[in-house]
């Protein structure tokens, strides 16, 4: 348990025993809003800023910042709006180096969260500063199955993918659950989101292998969460993405649609699993409707401004295009329109070349 949760909870047992009963219902506005982060995220981020607006009314500086915390985690981890997490993730780091962000017991969360707001928007062109920040967090941070670890190591290999290198990302991912095996742990929550990874870097290293027991692993811990449905359907898809190569084609087909049945009335339905649903159909001979889940996906990631993540989208669409035969020079334009807006744009720029020079390339 963090810092800031124990600060939590002593600040909660002191106004029971004096019965204010004001400040507790302030407090509790953070259950609320958790709760609903999966099917109305917006809600949370509302319910958050009424937290903010309560801790300022009732003079309580700490549940500011608290609040302010959580509704930047509301932008970059369930809604996943960057264009609207810069603003706040640029004021919370200046508050944050304040003597009252110094001094803040749950300085930790609000970096890492900072943290998380960069590297989804470009981490390559963050690297220098990602780095920085990732070395300074890995030495404030406590060793050992914390709260705050567990968030760390998910940041850290959210970077570690996003700049391609699987590896690290991989021995990082084997680490996490390593340490969801030891006390004090949180291993279904810790442990469901490190395999919601792993189960991509599986895919990118080719280690078909694996993929199936990290699916079925997934699914058996995120099973026991209400605030996992979509954990719960990324684990049915990959591994019906497994079943597929290993031409199990019947098993395949019925987990795959257990799995999207399980993504109705799921926010950001159409991001949050695109990976092993694009992949399953590439799999099953149809790459144009995997083209029809890039675009899906595509159109929600311009829209919240993961620079990063539309870059991606667009070159692995690039590809399925050329794998139809149906790839034109508008679709590379377009690629490299995205990837100028980044700040290194060049490892993106190479692929992008490579595909439009065809299979022998």
């Amino acid at each position: 348990m963090s810092d800031g949760w124990n600060e939590y909870r002593r600040r909660i047992i002191a106004w029971t025993q004096i019965g204010d009963n004001e400040r507790i219902a302030m407090a509790q506005l953070v259950d609320a809003g958790f709760d609903c982060q999966e099917h109305d995220p917006e809600r949370s981020l509302k319910i958050f800023t009424q937290g903010r607006d309560e801790a300022r009314r009732l003079d309580e500086p700490w549940w500011v910042l608290f609040y302010e915390s959580w509704r930047l985690t509301a932008l970059t981890s369930y809604i996943m709006d960057f264009t609207r997490a810069l603003p706040l993730a640029a004021e919370l780091m200046a508050r944050i180096q304040s003597p009252e962000g110094l001094a803040y017991s749950d300085r930790i969360t609000v970096l890492n969260e900072i943290l998380n707001t960069y590297v989804n928007i470009d981490a390559f062109g963050y690297s220098n500063e990602i780095e920085r920040a990732l070395a300074y967090l890995d030495a404030e941070t406590p060793n050992g199955a914390t709260g705050d670890r567990f968030v760390l190591y998910f940041r850290w290999r959210t970077y570690l993918c996003s700049t391609e290198r699987w590896d690290e990302a991989y021995d990082l991912a084997m680490r996490s659950l390593a340490l969801a095996d030891q006390p004090p742990n949180r291993p279904i929550w810790h442990g469901s989101w490190t395999l919601y990874q792993l189960c991509r870097i599986c895919d990118a290293l080719g280690r078909r292998d694996e993929l199936g027991g990290h699916a079925d692993h997934m699914a058996s811990l995120a099973d026991r969460h209400p605030q996992l449905q979509r954990i719960r359907a990324d684990a049915r898809l990959w591994r019906a993405v497994a079943d597929r190569l290993v031409g199990d084609e019947r098993a395949a087909s019925s987990t795959f649609h257990r799995g999207m049945a399980m993504l109705d009335g799921i926010d950001r339905r159409d991001s949050a699993c695109a990976d092993p649903i694009a992949r399953y159909y590439e799999l099953a001979g149809d790459p144009r409707a995997a083209v029809g889940v890039r675009d899906r996906e595509l159109a929600e990631v311009d829209r919240k401004g993961q620079i990063h993540r539309a870059c991606e989208v667009r070159i692995e669409r690039c590809r399925l295009l050329a794998l139809l035969g149906e790839l034109t020079p508008n679709d590379l334009d377009s690629a490299r329109r995205s990837v100028a807006n980044l700040r290194q744009p060049g490892r993106f720029l190479d692929r992008i070349e490579r595909i439009g020079a065809g299979p022998s390339s």
